[in-house]
């Protein structure tokens, strides 16, 4: 369920959301926490010389393997925490860049407090040689690299597990996203898109508009800025009126292409049979994209 999808279209702010991942704000705090441990000088580099210039290149590329995995953590927690995929790249490499960003920071941060690393002005750091001027920088990632591969229990757990921690949408929630998106995939892959043969979908309508009415109300907790009740409101009238036509068409499936045949004349239908052509055609293109 990727692509134009015109529930996302027609809400602005979910449309936000899928693609910031304003709903994995918790992540950002359970990722950076284990940060405040290291930088509080439990770990130290004092072994290595960053002074060295050879030796950046490879630790970057070596540093790639915990970021990689972090990533691959918070996009399987962030594909759980939305009805479509709609933007799933884009909010997964958001969260994951903050929390280095901020893990980085918390560790330069303590180096400045504990006398480490002095500021200075903007001309004198200009002054500095390369070596010098990114050290501080280099030394406060790699600070935030360990704490991503150490002991980092409660970030794990969070990004694992289904939920019940503050900040993170609840367990309810996933399991109900979890089955909407299962049902919405077996109508998707319907035979009734094609042909007037897929009349016994109507059931799974009726079921799917039953999850969407208790999500309309689990989406209040989920832990975001962001309020998707118009999203679901306007897919479950639209899964009502599929249920419609899908009735209609066991009755007389001459009408199928009234509903599903994009390219269909509409002139002989009334306001309200456009208006549920124009659902169809809505949930067809979402199923189309994904």
């Amino acid at each position: 369920m990727t692509g134009r999808n015109p529930y996302l279209q027609s809400n602005s702010w979910s449309t936000f959301d899928h693609y910031l991942g304003v709903r994995g704000w918790g992540l950002i705090f359970y990722g950076t926490l284990p940060a405040s441990l290291f930088a509080l000088g439990f770990i130290k580099l004092e072994t290595i010389k960053l002074q060295r210039t050879e030796i950046w290149l490879p630790i970057l590329c070596i540093s790639a393997v915990p970021v990689g995995i972090l990533f691959v953590l918070v996009q399987q927690r962030l594909s759980a925490w939305y009805l479509f995929r709609e933007g799933v790249w884009s909010r997964s490499f958001i969260i994951t860049a903050l929390i280095l960003l901020f893990s980085t920071a918390i560790s330069l941060m303590a180096g400045i407090v504990s006398g480490k690393y002095v500021s200075i002005s903007w001309d004198d750091w200009v002054g500095l040689v390369t070596q010098l001027r990114w050290q501080p920088y280099l030394e406060s990632f790699l600070i935030a690299i360990m704490s991503l591969v150490g002991s980092s229990t409660l970030f794990l757990t969070s990004v694992k597990d289904s939920g019940g921690l503050p900040g993170l949408p609840s367990a309810d929630v996933v399991k109900d996203l979890q089955a909407l998106r299962e049902a919405l995939r077996t109508i998707c892959t319907d035979s009734i898109w094609q042909n007037a043969d897929g009349v016994t979908i109507n059931h799974l309508a009726e079921e799917i508009e039953t999850s969407l009415t208790k999500l309309a109300s689990l989406v209040q907790n989920i832990p975001t800025i962001v309020n998707h009740k118009n999203l679901y409101r306007s897919l479950s009238s639209d899964l009502s009126q599929l249920g419609e036509a899908i009735l209609e068409v066991g009755t007389v499936p001459s009408n199928w292409e009234y509903y599903f045949d994009p390219e269909c004349q509409t002139t002989s239908l009334s306001k309200a049979e456009l208006d549920r052509r124009a659902a169809v055609l809505r949930l067809k293109m979402m199923c189309k994209d994904g």
